[in-house]
């Protein structure tokens, strides 16, 4: 009973990272929804600077021993206290 109620996440875990898979491979996936908790622990980091970011996307290269990661865009690192 336990194991067939394990079978069916299982399952659609498999289908998820399948198509996530198969989907980085065709190009990168944007993801913006990062960038303001990217910002806040690169900013900890990095204080009394601050960092802006433009742009985030997942990205997987096979040519590259099959590398996961996030590509960050447009980052301007700057003093916190610059009013640009």
């Amino acid at each position: 009973m336990v194991a067939g109620l394990l079978i069916i996440p299982l399952a659609l875990l498999a289908v998820a990272v399948i198509g996530l898979d198969w989907r980085l491979r065709q190009g990168p996936i944007a993801a913006d929804f990062l960038i303001g908790r990217v910002e806040a622990a690169i900013d900890r980091q990095i204080a009394p600077l601050s960092v802006k970011i433009r742009q985030a996307s997942l990205r997987y290269d096979a040519s590259d021993e099959n590398r996961f990661g996030v590509m960050l865009a447009e980052v301007v690192v700057r003093a916190a206290d610059s009013s640009e």
